[in-house]
């Protein structure tokens, strides 16, 4: 007896709700798979190698903003240290508190960022000299960021990120700078 195994048929039914969940899947995958990537300061390496806090007022009328992923491209590559104005010295018993809270502000890569530091911002001084700038400004509507190492001359070492909400950075300025 020759028995054939009967065809097993997919209703349309089926098969548009599985092509259906499918697409949708991918989609959502792509979208979020574009997301920046979030990072923070590590708090340790804060408390082991920054030696100084300042916050600072960059005058930059000239910055602009940069429509391109996060990278080299379009930043200044010096620090021009006639534009900066310490405003303040975050006082030594407060720095353990201010690395703490700093540890805790998302950072991130982003599209829409500064080509070099703008207004009132922080300043972390390294051991070794070079330094960070944290800039984050709210300009026509719009939130813009810079996250910089320099090294102790002012030339560009690496492009970090940005603030990823300015009302956290605005919050520490308040916290530990009579802004």
């Amino acid at each position: 007896m020759n028995m054939k195994k009967p065809r097993t048929r997919i209703s349309a039914r089926i098969l548009a709700t599985l092509l259906t969940t499918f697409i949708t899947s991918f989609l959502c995958l792509q979208l979020v798979a574009c997301d920046p990537v979030n990072t923070s300061y590590s708090y340790p390496e804060l408390v082991d190698d920054v030696v100084r806090v300042e916050l600072i007022n960059y005058h930059n009328p000239e910055a602009k903003t940069i429509n391109t992923f996060f990278s080299q491209r379009g930043l200044q590559t010096r620090f021009d240290f006639s534009k900066m104005e310490v405003l303040e010295t975050l006082n030594e018993e407060l720095m353990d508190g201010f690395f703490s809270e700093l540890s805790t502000i998302w950072l991130w890569n982003h599209w829409v960022h500064l080509d070099s530091p703008l207004g009132l911002s922080v300043r972390l001084v390294y051991s070794n000299g070079d330094f960070e700038v944290i800039s984050c400004c709210f300009d026509n509507g719009a939130e813009y960021g810079l996250i910089v190492r320099y090294d102790s001359s002012g030339k560009l070492l690496k492009n970090i990120g940005l603030v990823k909400y300015r009302y956290e950075f605005d919050m520490l300025l308040n916290t530990f700078f009579g802004t």
